[in-house]
Formats: structure tokens, C-alpha cells, sequence
């Protein structure tokens, strides 16, 4: 049963990917714009900016609250490793959803 209710959120998720990475160049300056702005750190900007853009699929906002921790722990170890521009924490955002929408 749990395979099942978590098969419905495939589509969604890879459709969401899709956006994401057709919409790259302008949802980067969207996000450079935000962290422009100050007050958060890059990372939690770029894997909020990515959760919001999930939460706009009603199925998926059900459960993008529950990836979103996951998103910002992997962007923050990127950024330990000294990856901070928003195009590579945007790339490896929505590789990481990627990589999570393949275990639906």
C-alpha cells in the first residue's frame, strides 16, 4: 500500500525536475536577487527557493516540509567544502531531487 501512495508522487516529483531545470537561468537570478537582499544564508535560500517551487504541486507540498532539512544539510556540506555560488547549489539541488524522486 505505501508503494502505491508513494508511486503517485513520481510523476509530480519528475515534473517538478523538469521545471526546474528548464527554468535554470531564471530561477538562479531570482535566487542571487535573494540572497542579495542578505539576512539568509545561500544555501538555505536556493533549497528554499527549490521547496517552494515543489509546494506549488499540492501532492508534493504534502511532503516537501519533510525533504526540505535533508535539502539544506546537503547544500551546507557543499558549502563546507567550499561550494557557495548559487548556480552549483542549484545544479546539486535539483540533482538531489532528482536522486530522491528515483526512490519513489
Amino acid at each position: 500500500m505505501l508503494k502505491w501512495l508513494l508511486s503517485l508522487f513520481k510523476p509530480e516529483v519528475e515534473n517538478v525536475v523538469s521545471q526546474l531545470k528548464a527554468s535554470r537561468d531564471q530561477n538562479i537570478a531570482a535566487i542571487e536577487a535573494k540572497v542579495g537582499e542578505g539576512g539568509a544564508a545561500v544555501e538555505t535560500v536556493v533549497a528554499g527557493f527549490l521547496v517552494n517551487e515543489a509546494k506549488r504541486v499540492p501532492i508534493i507540498g504534502a511532503i516537501a516540509p519533510f525533504v526540505e532539512p535533508a535539502l539544506v544539510a546537503e547544500l551546507t556540506a557543499l558549502v563546507g567544502q567550499g561550494t557557495n555560488d548559487v548556480p552549483a547549489l542549484y545544479d546539486a539541488g535539483v540533482a538531489w531531487l532528482e536522486k530522491e524522486e528515483g526512490y519513489l
